[in-house]
């Protein structure tokens, strides 16, 4: 059973929470009302710990940013549609995803998608590129580059 915390007892467990990762203000809310606490007191607590540096938007985009692109092989329109739903500021969304270095970013897709076209064994050439097109969609690459990679490895 949910015991309601005091708005002192919720920002301590709430900056141990902070302390063991990194949490975006979304999730840190969502798990103060978790707790019980009343809407504006986690408004508070939230702010507090901005404040004291728990809890950092741009920090915590950044991260995810680089987490995703580099360690899953997510593409630009995947991470920012999950960074979104944590209701991250789109202009912070959009700030971090600048920081992925195009030439990394172009390689990674690379690596991915060459993978993928190895498993795929299919004869007709538009439903292997069809296939390879929503694969590539479905990691969140971007049409385009797609398309482009697709050309340059002779896949119709």
């Amino acid at each position: 059973m949910k015991r309601d915390v005091t708005k002192d007892e919720a920002l301590r467990r709430a900056a141990a929470y902070c302390s063991r990762s990194e949490h975006c203000t979304g999730e840190v809310r969502a798990k103060l009302m978790q707790w019980g606490l009343a809407a504006g007191d986690a408004d508070s607590v939230v702010a507090a710990l901005a404040a004291q540096g728990f809890v950092d938007d741009r920090r915590y985009a950044r991260a995810f940013v680089h987490d995703k692109s580099r360690l899953t092989g997510w593409g630009r329109t995947k991470i920012a549609f999950h960074l979104r739903a944590k209701m991250i500021d789109g202009r912070i969304v959009d700030e971090a995803l600048r920081e992925i270095e195009a030439e990394a970013y172009a390689s990674r897709m690379d690596k991915v998608m060459s993978a993928k076209a190895r498993t795929i064994n299919e004869p007709d050439p538009a439903k292997r590129r069809a296939k390879l097109l929503r694969f590539g969609a479905s990691r969140g690459y971007e049409y385009d580059m797609l398309t482009q990679w697709m050309d340059a490895h002779g896949i119709d």
